[in-house]
């Protein structure tokens, strides 16, 4: 099926030729076609993924990781980070959050930067919330924000301060019109929109 479909037609039938090769996985030997197999499970399991369709989405993330090599860290780095990074996310819509763990402390122990653990740190961070470890989770969000060199104020805020810019960006909003306002640039500095998103 995967070979005789034309490239742009390849997102159309992603799910039935991954189902059908997943199939027969088991009598696959080479480890290019395994390495092919689990990257392909991995665009599927992204497709599930922003359908919203977790359960599915964890299915192709778990086998795309047995596809892999004894060596996969090693030898096909990148992948196994994606798939172990979406893997714990989808468990954790699925509400699995004890494989969730096992896969973040998998991502914690073999990868080599910490940018490359972000993903795996927003995930643990939003468990926590879930199961209203709020101080662990707020502690876990702090220790991130300093290691991207970002720091907060403690102590309660000023709220006259807060209310005073507050009002300032507000008054800046309503002088806009529609198409000044709708032609304000997305951010594109990368660690400004990884530090928000904690």
């Amino acid at each position: 099926i995967w070979n005789n479909v034309s490239e742009k037609d390849e997102n159309k039938i992603i799910f039935l030729a991954v189902d059908q090769m997943n199939y027969g996985m088991t009598s696959i030997e080479s480890d290019d076609q395994k390495s092919f197999l689990a990257k392909l499970n991995l665009r599927a399991g992204e497709k599930a993924m922003s359908l919203s369709t977790m359960s599915s989405c964890a299915s192709y993330f778990s086998t795309g990781i047995k596809l892999l090599g004894r060596d996969h860290w090693e030898n096909d780095y990148e992948l196994s980070l994606h798939l172990h990074n979406y893997y714990a996310e989808a468990e954790y819509c699925n509400g699995n959050f004890s494989q969730a763990r096992e896969v973040i402390k998998a991502v914690f122990d073999k990868s080599i930067a910490f940018y490359d653990r972000l993903r795996a740190y927003f995930v643990l961070i939003k468990m926590l919330g879930a199961e209203n470890k709020l101080r662990e989770a707020l502690e876990m969000g702090i220790t991130v924000l300093t290691c991207l060199g970002k720091s907060l104020p403690f102590g309660l805020c000023d709220v006259s301060t807060a209310s005073k810019d507050f009002n300032k960006i507000r008054a800046t909003f309503e002088s806009m019109t529609d198409d000044e306002f709708f032609g304000i640039r997305a951010m594109e500095n990368s660690d400004a929109l990884i530090t928000m998103s904690f």
